[in-house]
């Protein structure tokens, strides 16, 4: 009898360790459970930055009109009879454009046949395919067309 109540004491003790063993074990997995909740939301973080800077590196600004309009917008100046249209890129304001994404902008629609492109842009890097009364900007190598600016001006 008085070995069964060792055996039972030894036992009882061992449990008594392992069930603290188990809270000590819960409270570390809790700890670690905390720690990756943590580390997902910076993740979720940096990616939602990440995304957002890299939409702002992909972002250009269009603005299509007549000369009268572009004068309006303070885009331009000078195109009378003895001065050359001039886009005056001092007072440039982002309201007046249209906001695209250069990843997916390749073909811009102009309502002209005879449009001029006042903006610059390398010559190589697009072409203007006329249709009746109306034209299209095709942007044949984007990187190349939207190094030199983010913003496209085309004249009417």
């Amino acid at each position: 009898l008085e070995e069964k109540d060792q055996a039972i004491a030894t036992l009882s003790a061992e449990l008594e360790q392992r069930n603290y063993d188990i809270e000590a074990l819960k409270e570390n997995v809790q700890q670690l459970n905390t720690q990756v909740a943590d580390l997902e939301e910076n993740v979720q973080s940096k990616e939602e930055e990440l995304t957002k800077q890299t939409d702002k590196m992909n972002e250009a600004y269009v603005f299509i009109g007549t000369k009268k309009e572009l004068k309006e917008a303070g885009l331009a100046e000078g195109g009378t009879l003895f001065k050359k249209l001039k886009v005056d890129a001092t007072n440039i304001d982002k309201k007046v454009f249209q906001k695209v994404d250069i990843r997916q902008v390749t073909e811009i629609p102009i309502d002209s046949k005879n449009p001029k492109l006042l903006s610059p842009a390398p010559a190589d890097s697009y072409r203007i395919a006329r249709d009746g009364n109306s034209s299209t900007l095709i942007i044949t190598n984007p990187e190349r067309f939207w190094s030199v600016s983010n913003f496209l001006i085309i004249q009417q």
